[in-house]
């Protein structure tokens, strides 16, 4: 995901094997999911750009899920 640290909006590219959808969720360090995008996808490169407007600054975790794949990164909204 860039940019990270980001202020408001991160964009998160990812690639899919074959349609399916895509759910991201950023979660905080209490484990509590604060925003979630869901994208449904064709085979190939994609990006979804979170807006995180509403959010405080702090760390958060982006999780990435897509069929039985998950990804999770620590990100930084910085305003």
């Amino acid at each position: 995901a860039y940019p990270n640290p980001f202020n408001p909006t991160i964009n998160v590219p990812f690639q899919v094997p074959e349609h399916g959808e895509v759910v991201v969720q950023l979660i905080n360090p209490l484990g509590q999911t604060v925003l979630e995008a869901r994208q449904t996808c064709s085979a190939g490169d994609h990006e979804i750009l979170i807006d995180g407007s509403d959010l405080s600054s702090g760390m958060y975790f982006m999780h990435v899920k897509y069929a039985q794949s998950s990804v999770m990164r620590k990100i930084t909204l910085v305003k």
